[in-house]
């Protein structure tokens, strides 16, 4: 009978190689010779030798057999499985990932062209839906944590190859919002300072349109419309960002004030009444400004005043119910000078002397007198001077009429009358004779 064969220990741990010892009896009795069970690819140095070589393929495991036969008796044989493993490909867990308020995460690693890849939580806390997926889901990274994974690819005997990715579960930012106007109720054109908190940067909206974005926490405009609504978009250190709730401001509309007198060229005389028209009408209060100061603060559009001195400006601020205010353009008023009564002095009568000197009073200051004829023949030298010289009247000629008349622009003129008359020479006394 022949030796009974021995194949001798399986050898799984030939990583990397494609040629093995084979280690099998040597046969007392007959003669060995290997065959190949399974695996494709491989041979023998010499398959009758107990401890031949034999090479097969990289990745492929074979099931090889020993057998000792002799004559007629029945062999003898036995089985070894050799592995040749091939280094498992290098571990790449791909790139870290940060997200924001979200612990649900798609890992991205590259699948192992060799051996089989696991995944494993080192750090953190994290629950992986298939560890054996390059691109498994992971979930319950707790907010504001990190977890490190890593993906180990393995091929039988060979080293393992490993690569961690790390994880981020950020928290997003708590975004505040206020402004400085209690009531969030302004007049259109004022000014209105929105303060942001809770991150690094800013991005203000109004409306749903970006006007500003930056790491300034506050706003200011003063353009705003009613109802507008003003939003912030916070984001912090880690890039996470969160849009705020909306103020939504009232915008009351500020009156357009305008002022006008009953006077079309607001020329006036001093003392003279004139009568100032605010509009819009229906407003709150009106407030009469004469050079800036106060002088009628009712509910009233009308002022009405025989006080005003040249160069006043009368404007006007309208306010309206809602508490906006709004200036008119000012009104710069012309007061001419009041005429003081004239006086042409008293009558004059010459003899045989055609040259007269006037005597009319003096005009106030601002006031222009002037001297015409109102009836007869005479020449007045310089009709502005109150005691001119009056010439030309005719000896005889009977009376001539001159008015004094003192005036200045729109005032009602004062005017006095008075006559000068040159008799002329009696003729020569002739009694006759004796």
């Amino acid at each position: 009978a022949p030796t009974a064969a021995n194949a001798g220990v399986d050898q799984l741990s030939l990583c990397g190689l494609i040629t093995t010892t084979l280690t099998g009896n040597a046969p007392a009795t007959g003669t060995g010779l290997w065959t190949v069970v399974s695996g494709a690819g491989g041979s023998f140095d010499d398959a009758t030798l107990a401890t031949t070589d034999f090479d097969g393929v990289a990745g492929t495991t074979y099931v090889l057999r020993w057998t000792i036969s002799n004559g007629v008796c029945t062999p003898s044989s036995d089985d070894v499985t050799i592995r040749f493993d091939q280094a498992p490909s290098a571990a790449d867990a791909g790139t870290d990932i940060a997200q924001c308020n979200n612990g649900t995460f798609t890992l991205n690693a590259t699948s192992p062209a060799i051996g089989t890849g696991a995944w494993t939580v080192q750090a953190g806390t994290a629950t992986i839906t298939n560890a054996n997926s390059f691109n498994t889901s992971v979930t319950g990274v707790p907010v504001g944590t990190s977890a490190t994974l890593r993906w180990t690819v393995t091929n039988g005997s060979c080293a393992a190859n490993t690569d961690d990715v790390v994880i981020t579960n950020n928290a997003n930012p708590v975004p505040t919002l206020s402004s400085n106007d209690g009531d969030n109720t302004i007049c259109s054109g004022a000014s209105v300072i929105f303060t942001a908190g809770g991150g690094t940067n800013y991005e203000f909206f109004v409306s749903g349109v970006s006007v500003q974005n930056g790491a300034s926490t506050t706003y200011t405009t003063s353009t705003l419309l009613d109802q507008q609504v003003v939003t912030v978009r916070v984001t912090n250190a880690a890039g996470c960002s969160v849009l705020s709730g909306g103020i939504t401001t009232t915008v009351n509309p500020t009156p357009v004030a305008s002022l006008v007198s009953n006077d079309a060229d607001n020329t006036i005389c001093a003392g003279s009444s004139i009568t100032f028209t605010a509009t819009p009408s229906g407003a709150s209060n009106y407030n009469f400004r004469v050079n800036g100061g106060s002088v009628q603060s009712t509910g009233s559009n009308v002022y009405t005043s025989s006080t005003l001195v040249d160069g006043d400006v009368v404007d006007v601020v309208i306010t309206s119910a809602a508490g906006c205010s709004g200036t008119s353009a000012g009104l710069t008023i012309n007061v001419d000078v009041a005429p003081n009564a004239a006086n042409a002095g008293p009558d004059i009568i010459q003899c045989n002397n055609s040259t007269f000197t006037m005597n009319g009073n003096l005009p106030v200051a601002g006031t222009t007198g002037t001297w015409s004829i109102v009836s007869g023949t005479a020449t007045i030298t310089s009709p502005n001077v109150r005691n001119t010289t009056v010439t030309g009247v005719v000896a005889g000629s009977g009376n001539v009429v001159l008015r004094w008349t003192i005036s200045n622009g729109v005032c009602t003129s004062t005017f006095d009358n008075m006559l000068v008359r040159n008799d002329a020479l009696p003729s020569a006394a002739n009694a006759g004779t004796d």
